[in-house]
């Protein structure tokens, strides 16, 4: 009797530990949303992007890190809500940034405007005849109040030539979010057209037949017809006179 107690203790243990050991399984369809605001101020050179965290569903799922872009090149990544770059005075650049999830998804981007400022000192007379020293300071606007959910619009130019099996294109984001959720195919599968049988003057098979149902196609045929008819009316009378001279010298 303990015998099959202690062996019906052991199984509900071993199975406690399997069903507890049984890694979580995360199912994520879903993309981050865009950063909640981003904010950019400057010292010196010295940049400074902050923003705020973007939030992501299911629960299990969450970001992983943050993809910062500025003028449409990315430039880093990290897992904080701060990035440091450096720029020149009087420089505008354009920054974005978005959230990856642990499945990989690229969110919406966060975009902003950043004009690094810089002072310049100028001296001023008044109608006193005095002097006076005033600064003038380029304005910076990277307010969080002047940044943007980015959305994408891309714009693609003609497929090239078949290549290989392979066709390629070349499309581009107007609005340069830095993210590509809804880029199109820049590349696909393609058949190269095989070499036609060159027909009279060098027209292949498909052109020739156009070309024979086209108005022009219907004049030259015409033409050619035409043509040899009056030649044949012209032998078979040629033909006719001599045989009568013929029986005439006879």
């Amino acid at each position: 009797m303990k015998t099959s107690i202690f062996f019906i203790l052991t199984i509900i243990l071993c199975i406690g530990f399997i069903t507890s050991a049984q890694p979580e399984i995360c199912v994520d369809f879903d993309s981050p949303s865009a950063p909640s605001s981003l904010e950019i101020t400057s010292s010196g050179t010295t940049i400074t992007l902050t923003w705020g965290a973007a939030t992501d569903s299911p629960d299990c799922s969450g970001i992983d890190y943050y993809v910062i872009v500025k003028d449409n090149s990315i430039i880093g990544d990290t897992e904080s809500l701060t990035f440091t770059d450096s720029g020149s005075y009087g420089a505008t650049y354009s920054y974005s940034v978005y959230a990856v999830d642990l499945a990989g998804h690229e969110g919406e981007a966060r975009k902003n405007n950043f004009t690094l400022s810089e002072k310049t000192t100028t001296t001023n007379s008044n109608h006193h005849g005095g002097g006076g020293t005033g600064e003038i300071i380029y304005s910076a606007n990277g307010s969080s109040a002047n940044s943007y959910v980015c959305s994408e619009r891309w714009v693609c130019w003609k497929w090239n030539n078949c290549t290989n099996g392979t066709q390629t294109r070349n499309c581009t984001d107007l609005n340069s979010c830095g993210t590509t959720n809804k880029k199109p195919a820049t590349s696909q599968e393609c058949e190269s057209e095989r070499v036609k049988p060159r027909g009279l003057f060098g027209i292949t098979g498909g052109a020739a037949a156009d070309f024979v149902k086209s108005g022009t196609g219907i004049s030259v045929i015409g033409g050619f017809a035409i043509i040899t008819a009056f030649m044949i009316i012209f032998l078979s009378i040629r033909k006719k006179r001599f045989a009568k001279k013929g029986e005439e010298v006879k």
